[in-house]
């Protein structure tokens, strides 16, 4: 049985039952005779239904949106955004898909780019559209079929997407399935299943890669991070600097993968910064019902992930760190203060925190600024606030160990550049042209005389 909750009121919004093994197998059933039919469908027809899906994802924003606050607490305002970010990404692959998928022709030769079959993707909550629409769009443009097994507290988010997708035409090769994690590994080695993408922990990553690997079928992992920027002692402008690290690291009320999490600053600036970003943080807006319009920080989205993180702050107090600053928060639901902790030299953060909680440490110089970005068993993201911006981009390309950099701003996901990680930040790429490679037989057809 999988209960929803709303993490403001803490009251159940719906229940659902896991499928059994005849019904998972019905499901298969279905989604491999609906794509025997797509796999052949031509890439300009299925950029039609892309289309539809457009139009049905602008008609029904507001829902869409009232939908991802009240089952995992985003502020309204970014759930609204992040409908739009799914928008954009139909868009780009619709303009691309075509171009990119086309054959290709030598004298003798003929290159296609052929799917391999049912896709399962395996789904996080803390961005219950976005994550979906990253993996599914360019899946199921290169002719895939997708079965999507979701974060059960965002199972009616995983009902919706199902529907939406119906709607826009993909038939069956787009279904969600309720099952539990026992089943999901079974899943994963079934013979109908022909690849894995997952967003979710180093520990299921592993699970999953080794059994995808067993069975030599492709996966994708993205699994987290623990971001690290390094600010210069010649940035010109502290307050600004320190603004972009408030608003990096409160998107999604600090519950993102890639947000400045672990924030060096050079001894030269440090005491200013400090007391700066404390400034600015006294004048953030305390976390607040999402529901409206002006919150930009809610409540956690389970109560397990509450605990886990009141566990982290205490644990880091207790080893030496120093409380610099906590806002205030509503008597009811899962908040969570927004934090800042002063980290000695002596302690290393090395768990991904999840929630709005800043992490400041002092360095000496560069080399250890960058080092410390680098102490970390995860590679997503990271980046450098420096005034010479051709010093940052070398040192981003050559010294920082991450598979996104940012040079005076913070990173984030956008449909048409490549997404993911290195060491236990998982393996591959989502988004951009690279995304419709992910689960494709890049075919050669020799012939014995020329073709063109």
């Amino acid at each position: 049985m999988i209960l929803t909750v709303n993490p403001l009121t803490q009251k159940t919004l719906s229940q659902y039952s896991f499928l059994n093994e005849q019904d998972i197998q019905n499901q298969l059933w279905s989604i491999q005779s609906a794509y025997a039919l797509w796999k052949i469908k031509p890439v300009e027809a299925r950029v039609t239904h892309i289309e539809t899906l457009i139009s049905l994802l602008t008609e029904k924003e507001e829902a869409l949106a009232m939908l991802i606050t009240q089952e995992m607490g985003k502020p309204i305002s970014q759930s609204r955004i992040e409908i739009q970010k799914c928008i954009r990404c139909c868009e780009y692959y619709a303009d691309t898909s075509t171009e990119v998928l086309c054959d290709e022709y030598l004298e003798y030769y003929r290159i296609t780019y052929q799917p391999i079959g049912i896709i399962l993707g395996i789904m996080p909550w803390n961005f219950p559209f976005w994550q979906v629409f990253r993996f599914a769009i360019p899946t199921l443009m290169t002719g895939n079929a997708c079965l999507i097994k979701h974060a059960d507290n965002v199972s009616g988010c995983a009902l919706a997407l199902e529907a939406l997708f119906q709607e826009a035409g993909f038939q069956n090769v787009f279904k969600t399935i309720f099952c539990s994690v026992k089943t999901t590994q079974a899943l994963i080695t079934n013979p109908a299943i022909k690849g894995v993408s997952l967003t979710g922990s180093i520990q299921a990553g592993r699970a999953v890669a080794k059994a995808a690997g067993e069975y030599l079928k492709p996966c994708i992992l993205e699994l987290g991070g623990n971001d690290g920027y390094y600010i210069h002692h010649d940035v010109e402008n502290i307050q600004r600097v320190c603004q972009k690290i408030i608003d990096g690291r409160l998107i999604n009320s600090g519950q993102s993968c890639i947000s400045p999490k672990r924030i060096f600053i050079h001894q030269k600036i440090y005491p200013l910064f400090k007391s700066t970003l404390i400034e600015l943080l006294n004048n953030c807006d305390a976390p607040n019902d999402p529901m409206l319009s002006s919150t930009k920080v809610g409540p956690l989205a389970r109560e397990d992930l509450l605990t886990k993180l009141k566990n982290q702050v205490k644990s880091l107090t207790e080893q030496g760190a120093n409380l610099l600053f906590q806002s205030q928060i509503p008597i009811q639901g899962l908040f969570f203060p927004i934090t800042l902790l002063e980290i000695p030299s002596h302690i290393q953060v090395n768990e991904e925190i999840f929630g709005p909680v800043f992490c400041i440490q002092k360095v000496e110089h560069e080399e250890a600024g960058i080092n410390a970005i680098n102490q970390t068993e995860f590679g997503l993201g990271g980046g450098i606030f420096m005034k010479n911006a051709y010093d940052a981009d070398d040192m981003a390309k050559f010294h920082i160990d991450a598979g996104l950099v940012g040079v005076n701003r913070y990173v984030f996901s956008t449909p048409e550049l490549p997404f993911g990680g290195i060491k236990n930040s998982g393996m591959g790429r989502e988004l951009s042209e690279n995304a419709l490679m992910n689960f494709c037989n890049i075919k050669v057809i020799m012939h014995d005389t020329p073709i063109l």
